[in-house]
């Protein structure tokens, strides 16, 4: 559901060489799909006159305690930044991409080094959200000031904005995620009888979701969200097909015995 990425690598080509912009870095993803970015794309843009200054994995998000690896990663790769001469930064990543590029920025004034991200270009792919962790809500995003990124068309879901705010961890008690969710981004805790006694502060259940940030929370629907619902809605259209044909042709005469007739994956 989510556009082939043909497209958005042509347009970035076109972008690069329209403006003469053939002298550039490149972050990418530490997975799979920045592996394949490396290897399939970059050698198209390398035909057709595009350099690069550095080609740099970004670090990999992982769980809490590899934190000190992140940042230490993230502040090697902030150096290499900074420290080469491309004005042009093309980043290839995901979801997750812009919390760990926040960590490399807020990291930096720990180094000696010039440090004015808003001096170059930055370039970020569709796949890119603008998210973060719970704690980086009252961070600077002054180096995102200029940059350029690319979306995917998406149209606006009746009722999806209304939906949201009708979600709580009240009217929603069977739902173990939200309030986890609820207690990291509004910074909060729900009190339990097990609970120690605690000094921060209680969660109501009534917080309102479009107080916060869109960083930490989007209650419009974001192009990732609207590739997922078209995917779950053509899901659902061939199931519901698959069901009607069912009904229509549901048996078919073998002899004397009727046998139902055999869905295969690929129909679907």
């Amino acid at each position: 559901m989510f556009p082939k990425g043909t497209y958005q690598y042509n347009g970035i080509l076109h972008l690069l060489l329209h403006f003469r912009w053939t002298w550039i870095g490149v972050l990418y993803l530490d997975d799979d799909n920045g592996e394949r970015f490396v290897q399939n794309v970059l050698p198209f843009f390398s035909e057709r006159g595009i350099c690069f200054d550095f080609i740099q994995r970004l670090p990999r998000q992982g769980f809490t305690g590899e934190l000190q690896k992140l940042i230490e990663e993230g502040l090697a790769t902030y150096k290499t930044i900074m420290r080469n001469t491309s004005n042009v930064l093309l980043i290839h990543g995901e979801i997750q991409t812009m919390a760990i590029l926040r960590f490399l920025i807020a990291g930096s004034v720990y180094l000696d080094i010039p440090s004015k991200p808003g001096d170059k270009v930055w370039i970020m792919m569709a796949q890119m959200d603008f998210t973060s962790f719970a704690f980086q809500g009252s961070w600077s995003i002054d180096f995102l000031h200029g940059t350029i990124s690319l979306a995917v068309h998406s149209k606006k879901v009746l009722g999806f904005r209304e939906f949201l705010q009708t979600r709580n961890p009240i009217s929603e008690k069977e739902d173990g995620f939200i309030q986890s969710f609820w207690e990291n981004v509004f910074e909060c805790f729900f009190s339990s009888p097990t609970s120690e006694n605690r000094s921060e502060r209680t969660c109501t259940g009534f917080e309102r979701l479009e107080s916060l940030p869109s960083s930490l929370f989007e209650v419009k629907m974001t192009a990732h969200s609207y590739s997922m619902y078209n995917a779950v809605y053509a899901i659902a259209h061939a199931l519901h097909c698959i069901h009607s044909l069912k009904f229509k042709q549901k048996i078919m005469v073998k002899g004397q015995k009727k046998k139902l007739l055999n869905q295969y994956s690929w129909q679907v």
